[in-house]
């Protein structure tokens, strides 16, 4: 007998038929098929480089600073915090019941509450 061999059948293609219209692609420049397309200079790189080392700089600096004259800076953030004299309310004839906005002045009073609300639904 004869052995029998399984063959994978795959479609002819000739040369002659014309190939299938690409899809178009998105985010060129995201999966790297474009990177022809945009013209670009070095001169804002650079001068972010050069703005991006400045901010360190700066924030470096400040940090030294801060950590160099930290008593100065507690002593005059406690004495700006604590100085709370101008906020007090001098002492009132009678019984001090705070301050308040003194209601919304609506025409309408509020709705109550059902008794089974204020009890409780079970």
């Amino acid at each position: 007998m004869g052995r029998r061999m399984c063959a994978l059948v795959l479609p002819h293609v000739s040369q002659a038929e014309e190939p299938r219209a690409e899809m178009p692609v998105v985010l060129p420049t995201l999966f790297g098929e474009g990177y022809g397309t945009y013209h670009l200079k070095p001169e804002p790189f650079l001068l972010s480089f050069l703005i991006h080392t400045l901010v360190l700089i700066i924030v470096l600096t400040s940090g030294t600073y801060v950590i160099r004259h930290r008593q100065q800076i507690h002593q005059q953030f406690t004495t700006l915090v604590t100085d709370v004299g101008p906020y007090v309310l001098p002492p009132a004839p009678t019984k001090a019941r705070g301050g308040g906005g003194g209601g919304d002045r609506d025409k309408l009073q509020a709705s109550k509450r059902s008794k089974n609300v204020r009890e409780g639904v079970t």
